[in-house]
């Protein structure tokens, strides 16, 4: 008896939990796939500068979600590979899934490319790119 009200109380508990927490979050507008690799040199020198534009975007709550397609080696393409899929990002990854140091900025809803991002910008012209594609996506 007493493990059956434990459960229910645990259920309510998590469903509660997961509700309110879900009011909270806002709705993810962009996603920023940073297609990564430990031996890449562009990504060397880019990963810093993004690094450096998501600490000025952390004050303002943004609706962007940045995840790292790492493609280091076979495990963690794989694991990547898991990632792409539970996000629906198929297409973006079937055409760029090989090559790395870069960031694509998708619209969350659509998928669609809004910008790609290189070592060649600065950080300012990072974060204006990102806050454009908020923009764009928010259309």
């Amino acid at each position: 008896m007493f493990k059956h009200l434990f459960k229910a109380f645990y259920i309510c508990a998590a469903l509660y939990t997961s509700s309110v927490y879900a009011e909270d979050v806002p709705k993810t507008e962009v996603i920023g796939v940073l297609y990564y690799a430990d031996w890449c040199g562009s990504c060397k020198v880019l990963d810093p500068k993004i690094e450096q534009a998501k600490k000025g975007l952390a004050a303002t709550h943004a609706p962007i979600l940045f995840v790292q397609l790492d493609l280091t080696n076979e495990q963690t393409r794989y694991q990547s590979e898991l990632l792409v899929n539970s996000l629906s990002l198929e297409s973006s990854y079937a055409k760029y899934g090989g090559k790395t140091g870069f960031m694509l900025l998708l619209d969350a809803d659509s998928k669609q490319v809004i910008a790609r991002l290189t070592k060649n910008l600065d950080t300012a012209d990072i974060s204006k790119a990102i806050n454009q594609a908020l923009i764009q996506a928010k259309g």
